[in-house]
């Protein structure tokens, strides 16, 4: 460009040409105009991809003949894969939105870059055995949607946090131990079945993984560990498939449960015993563990005992169906510092427990709903420390509800179907609402703490006060 005289200035005028932006610049009334226009096309160049559309037969992709005009497209242009046509990478290769109208293959050993939204109209074919898909860039939101897409590996890489998001909205699936999640979050919103992990996957901080409908296996062999995001909304989660197989969160991490089901085959842990924090938020869902047990002397079943965490439980339910005989702590061991406790249930026991476990439970933050199951009679156990259920306290035929003389309170119904190991301990209802008394009961001391009313449903005795 030729060097301009004092005062003058020029005025530019753009076009495309082969899906490109050329530039002509001609004389003009002023020179900051120059400045503000060349800025302008900059930002205009960068913040508009060109989209490049193959032939009607497609060809290899870094062929110029592939494409319409003649030019490969570059990593920021968007590509479409016309109707018809077959494109095959034939090495590594990379865009910004990629829609696939006609057929793209991804050759063995090769990895495409996609910085934009993957949208499959057509028909993807993931390749061999070591064809992988990089879904990168820091955009806050990806999808991945259309037909139903069998990938080989993805591998997400967006940005530096889990709160930029790859939506999957399409039924995929992919190869065993297909995934890996280094920065962002990986979000299943289809019914797709998937093994994406059968080692030990360990998310950091600025990862996330997050089931929105999928069916998802991890038979780990030892741990799934996150010192990120864990978030589980529909669908169903196994993690692990033997004991000890755990679920493991970093101190800083957070998990949110609002549907579906996660069967833990272990324990939920902190990573380190005692010293992990995390941020529990369970507002729906059905959060099952110690299926297959652990014998830890380190950990609870379910276990949030730093007081540097914060537990929040407003629905849904946790369930915990094996004793740890080996942890002092406490089966359902939750001594957060900050907790608000507005709805859910905590079970003990359900179908898969062993006949006669006592199951421990050490809290500090109140229980909305108290069940204790029937199958196989366990006994639920009170330890270390008094107990509130702010709602409903069930114990269901065959099964024992011993406090081991901490007392309860009680704030709504008191339903026994079952056995209460009296001791010396003093049931308090509490609360303004009503209370209902169901089940033949032997009570210590009874305490009625409450401006609203006391029904027996059953008779019942105090032995002492």
């Amino acid at each position: 460009m030729p060097i301009l005289p004092p005062n003058s200035s020029v005025k530019f005028f753009l076009y495309r040409k082969h899906a490109r932006y050329s530039i002509f610049l001609r004389p003009a009334s002023n020179r900051k105009a120059f400045v503000l226009y060349l800025l302008f096309f900059i930002a205009f160049s960068s913040l508009h991809a060109v989209s490049v559309s193959s032939t009607s037969t497609g060809g290899a992709w870094n062929s110029g003949g592939t494409w319409v005009g003649g030019n490969v497209p570059a990593g920021t242009d968007d590509v479409i894969i016309a109707s018809g046509a077959t494109v095959t990478t034939g090495g590594n290769r990379s865009c910004n939105h990629l829609t696939i109208n006609g057929t793209l293959t991804v050759a063995n050993g090769n990895i495409l870059t996609v910085t934009g939204d993957f949208t499959n109209n057509g028909t993807f074919n993931p390749g061999g055995t070591s064809a992988t898909v990089n879904f990168s860039g820091n955009n806050a939101l990806q999808t991945v949607s259309g037909n139903a897409t069998a990938f080989n590996r993805i591998d997400v890489n967006k940005g530096s946090s889990y709160n930029n998001i790859l939506n999957i909205t399409c039924v995929i699936t992919m190869a065993s131990n297909g995934l890996d999640v280094f920065n962002g979050t990986f979000k299943l919103s289809s019914a797709s079945t998937i093994t994406p992990f059968t080692g030990n996957p360990n998310l950091t901080s600025t990862a996330g993984f997050w089931n929105n409908g999928g069916n998802i296996t991890c038979t780990n062999g030892n741990n799934f560990s996150f010192a990120g995001l864990f978030r589980h909304t529909a669908g169903t989660c196994n993690i692990g498939n033997s004991s000890n197989d755990f679920m493991r969160y970093a101190s800083g991490s957070t998990m949110i449960m609002e549907g579906g089901t996660v069967n833990i085959a272990g324990a939920f842990r902190p990573d380190a015993a005692a010293t992990s924090t995390i941020t529990y938020n369970q507002s729906g869902g059905t959060f099952v563990c110690g299926i297959n047990g652990t014998n830890s002397s380190a950990v609870g079943v379910f276990d949030i005992g730093h007081t540097g965490s914060s537990f929040t439980m407003s629905g849904g339910s946790i369930v915990i169906v094996r004793s740890n005989a080996n942890f002092s702590g406490g089966d359902y061991e939750v001594l957060a510092g900050t907790t608000s406790v507005t709805g859910g249930t905590i079970q003990i026991g359900n179908a898969s427990t062993p006949a006669s476990q006592s199951i421990l439970i050490n809290t500090t933050a109140p229980i909305y709903n108290l069940t204790v199951n029937s199958t196989n009679s366990p006994t639920a156990t009170v330890m270390n420390n008094d107990i509130t259920v702010k709602n409903t306290l069930t114990i269901m035929t065959g099964a024992t509800f011993d406090p081991a003389n901490f007392d309860i309170t009680v704030t709504g119904n008191w339903v026994n179907s079952g056995s209460y190991s009296t001791g010396t301990s003093s049931v308090v209802l509490n609360g303004t609402g009503s209370h209902v008394i169901n089940g033949t009961t032997t009570f210590y001391n009874l305490l009625v703490n409450t401006s609203g009313s006391v029904t027996l449903n059953s008779s019942i005795t105090v032995s002492n006060q």
